[in-house]
C-alpha cells in the first residue's frame, strides 16, 4: 500500500469499501509501520496489529489485517484501520 497500489492490496474488499479505504490510504500515508502482535486463530488464519505512523500524524494509527493460507499461499483476507 505504501507503494501506491492500494486498489491491488486491498482487492477482496466490495468496490465502494475499496474505495473508501484507498482513498483514506492517499490522505493519510503511512510513514512507517511495527508489527505489534499476533493472533492466530488456526494454523490457516492470523491476524496481524500493527502501529502505524501516518503524514500528519504524532500518534500512530492501529492497524489490523488478517491473513488466511489457501493452497499454501497467504492472502489479505480482512483489513481494519484507525485513521
Amino acid at each position: 500500500m505504501r507503494v501506491g497500489r492500494c486498489d491491488t492490496a486491498l482487492a477482496f474488499l466490495p468496490a465502494n469499501n475499496r474505495r473508501d479505504v484507498c482513498s483514506r490510504e492517499r490522505s493519510y500515508r503511512a510513514l512507517t509501520w511495527t508489527l505489534r502482535d499476533r493472533e492466530i486463530d488456526s494454523a490457516n488464519e492470523v491476524r496481524l496489529f500493527y502501529e502505524v505512523f501516518r503524514l500528519g500524524s504524532v500518534l500512530p494509527a492501529n492497524t489490523w489485517i488478517t491473513v488466511r493460507r489457501e493452497k499454501n499461499v497467504w492472502r489479505v483476507v480482512g483489513f481494519e484501520c484507525w485513521y
